[in-house]
């Protein structure tokens, strides 16, 4: 069913109400040479074939449909949902609430950091090998054929059945608690965007002295600006090369700001607008411009001891079931690890609350277990027997 009709959407709304059932959805965008993801399909099913509809967004006004996404009564089930949900909240103020992501139950589950749709159908519940004939379709176009529409509708057809499938699992786990933290953090996540006066530290900023960090935060801000309000991507406007170079010498005039290599041949107002950018930079008062990046080598004491409590979490990780990766992301490792060597004073010090790694449902699976390996409480050792690494 495609609707693009905006009283087929509100009619069809209304039965996704009705039924009770949790609200499966994905989208279809295009992302190519755009600052905003051009959302070109919604498709919506409730586990009931007959009720599953693909949505026009060029065509309907999507209120309705919004309304149940940001309903926290109204649960929904998504796959690797991440952008979807970050599209509807920069597109339409859209916070969706209430998000079960089949793709974040998995990684509980023994199926892989990033497991993809198709395979979770077919190794969840025995369904059937899904069509990617229509993966890098064009999706602005239009009419969309019955095939586009089969293989969206798709996207949405398994995901209640897979749901309870995986939901049962984490039950019987006692890890549907954890996998819901994980849930709400990408709902929060999902919100989220970096303030324009943090947009610089995106970009490689060694060797920058202070100044120059200056100048390119009000580049930074400028350049994002412009690429917002001509929706093309942030290097179309000026690549990051060029821009680091107009922070470190800050042309005053346009004349030198087009002699830097790698300056595309940009308008005169729109020149200027960077001339003036980098002349701000220069008139930020001393204790105002961002601290000094330090491009100091890395600490051998850390590395060592960031990658043996990666060892600890990869034999966690298998006993578990638990993808190694979203068990303990690597960054976070060596901040543990960067704590431990700089900061703690003493063997039973605790890192600080704000530490991931502390946290809720990791800080129970995994947390206490590195903390004894560091305080000399626990080891890692060959067990010959079963021929892996143990704890003991």
């Amino acid at each position: 069913m495609l609707i693009d009709h905006q009283h087929q959407l509100e009619d069809y709304c209304k039965k996704w109400r009705a039924s009770g059932q949790p609200l499966s959805f994905d989208t279809e965008f295009v992302s190519d040479k755009r600052y905003f993801p051009l959302l070109c399909l919604v498709q919506v099913g409730v586990g009931d074939q007959k009720l599953e509809a693909a949505i026009d967004p060029f065509k309907v006004d999507l209120k309705p449909l919004l309304e149940m996404i940001a309903d926290p009564a109204i649960e929904k089930i998504v796959h690797a949902g991440s952008s979807d949900l970050q599209i509807l909240y920069t597109q339409f103020n859209c916070a969706a609430q209430n998000v079960f992501d089949t793709q974040i139950a998995a990684a509980f589950l023994g199926y892989g950091q990033q497991i993809g749709y198709t395979d979770l159908v077919q190794r969840s519940i025995d369904g059937p090998q899904l069509s990617k004939d229509w993966q890098f379709s064009d999706w602005t176009a239009r009419p969309l054929s019955a095939l586009q529409l089969e293989y969206a509708l798709c996207d949405v057809r398994f995901l209640p059945a897979i749901k309870e499938k995986l939901e049962k699992e984490l039950k019987a786990k006692s890890r549907l608690d954890w996998a819901k933290t994980e849930f709400a953090r990408a709902e929060e996540k999902s919100t989220e965007s970096t303030p324009p006066e943090e947009l610089y530290r995106r970009l490689k900023l060694s060797k920058m002295n202070r100044r120059q960090l200056g100048r390119l935060r009000e580049l930074a801000i400028v350049r994002d600006e412009v690429a917002r309000q001509q929706n093309r991507p942030v290097p179309y406007i000026v690549n990051d090369n060029a821009l680091l170079q107009l922070a470190k010498i800050s042309a005053q005039n346009i004349q030198e700001l087009r002699e830097i290599r790698g300056m595309p041949p940009l308008p005169t107002k729109l020149a200027q607008a960077f001339v003036d950018a980098a002349k701000r930079g220069d008139a930020i008062p001393e204790d105002q411009l961002p601290t000094l990046w330090k491009d100091t080598k890395p600490d051998p004491e850390v590395d060592n001891i960031a990658n043996l409590l990666g060892t600890v979490t990869q034999i966690v990780a298998q006993e578990t079931g638990i993808a190694r990766t979203y068990l303990a992301p690597k960054d976070e490792l060596f901040a543990l690890a960067r704590w431990w060597v700089e900061s703690a004073t003493a063997p039973d010090e605790n890192p600080p609350d704000d530490m991931i790694l502390m946290q809720d449902w990791r800080g129970e699976l995994l947390g206490e277990t590195l903390l004894k390996f560091l305080r000399g409480e626990a080891a890692v050792s060959c067990d010959f027997a079963e021929r892996r690494l143990v704890m003991k």
